[in-house]
């Protein structure tokens, strides 16, 4: 009888040896990948974990071709393909900006409910399938990045102000009294913060959370530039106006409505800078209720007064017309002085 060749046995034999590599491999893979499970949210070391994940996949990729259409084959190639997502998703889930929103919208992507605690431990992860949602992921860490600096620079806002304060100067007036100064630093701050502020603005949907926040400052800093403009054009204006309209018994003969306007503008001023030392930090001066509409209340009136004081040195130069040889300023202290020809005799001619 002819000898039976069989050759199957071999290849049976041969398949067998393939078997158990792969099947041990697998055990060890499942082995490992069981103890990570146990590992706590805050000691999870995805660098470690994704070198030894590098290894296990070299190591599967290094196999013999025969194996690579078997079924067991492709779920480990997937185990430790999707494990190798994860740790990377995970790696940037541990940025400092994930704050408790970023968690929720996590939540809602994965459909799940979980809570970043004590025992959160990678097994949580796993169980989120977060590989399956790549995409949604990084872009809820990229959000967590940009609020996470936009935030900073609110931050920076918030303490710069915080600290600013106006300065004070003596007026020259015997009753020393104290008239504002803006340091330049505030100048300088006001207008790189409304630059930064605009900045933010435009970041589009990452601004969103800070909407409100972000709409406060620009209303804060526009109100503090307004009110220190108008502040100190009323201040230049009173105090030029100040030793005539009070201190000349001719002109508040000659210009008696006027004359009892400034009394009031004067008063009103006068309270509002007693008020402004009570209260020097410049956002809440300068925001404080009613203040911009007594400044634009107290500009119309000075320029009321300002105008008929124009009006009334016309008059005076066109009864005397050497007087245009004049300026106004000394054209005022000689009609102020009146009274006095020792000063005007000092006069400039």
């Amino acid at each position: 009888m002819n000898v039976s060749a069989f050759r199957d046995i071999p290849l049976c034999r041969q398949e067998n040896r393939l078997l158990k590599s792969l099947w041990d491999l697998i055990s060890i893979v499942f082995s490992l990948f069981e103890s990570w499970k146990k590992t706590l949210w805050e000691e999870i070391d995805t660098d470690a974990l994704l070198s030894e994940c590098n290894e296990l996949k070299i190591q599967i990729d290094e196999m013999p071709r025969e194996m690579k259409s078997w079924k067991a084959y492709l779920g480990l190639q997937d185990q430790v393909k999707n494990l190798i997502a994860v740790l990377r998703l995970v790696n940037i889930l541990h940025s400092p900006a994930m704050q408790s929103r970023h968690w929720d919208e996590l939540m809602t992507v994965t459909h799940s409910s979980f809570v970043v605690g004590p025992k959160f431990c990678l097994s949580d992860l796993l169980e989120l399938h977060l590989h399956e949602h790549v995409e949604d992921v990084e872009d809820i860490v990229e959000k967590a990045n940009k609020e996470s600096k936009i935030e900073a620079q609110l931050r920076k806002i918030e303490d710069a102000w915080r600290v600013l304060v106006l300065e004070f100067v003596v007026h020259k007036s015997a009753n020393a009294m104290h008239l504002i100064r803006v340091p330049e630093e505030i100048m300088l701050a006001l207008e790189e913060h409304m630059v930064l502020l605009q900045g933010i603005q435009n970041q589009g949907r990452y601004v969103k959370f800070f909407a409100e926040r972000v709409a406060l400052w620009i209303s804060n800093l526009g109100a503090v530039e307004t009110v220190l403009r108008d502040w100190l054009e009323v201040q230049i204006k009173w105090s030029s106006l100040e030793t005539i309209f009070l201190g000349s018994a001719d002109i508040r003969e000659q210009l008696p409505e006027d004359s009892k306007r400034f009394d009031t503008i004067d008063l009103d001023f006068k309270r509002l800078m007693v008020e402004a030392e009570q209260t020097p930090n410049v956002i809440q001066s300068c925001t404080m209720p009613g203040r911009s509409a007594l400044l634009e209340k107290l500009k119309d009136k000075l320029e009321l007064c300002q105008k008929s004081l124009n009006n009334y040195l016309e008059a005076k130069k066109k009864i005397f017309p050497r007087f245009y040889f004049l300026s106004d300023p000394a054209l005022l202290d000689i009609l102020s002085n009146g009274n006095d020809p020792q000063k005007n005799s000092k006069a400039p001619c």
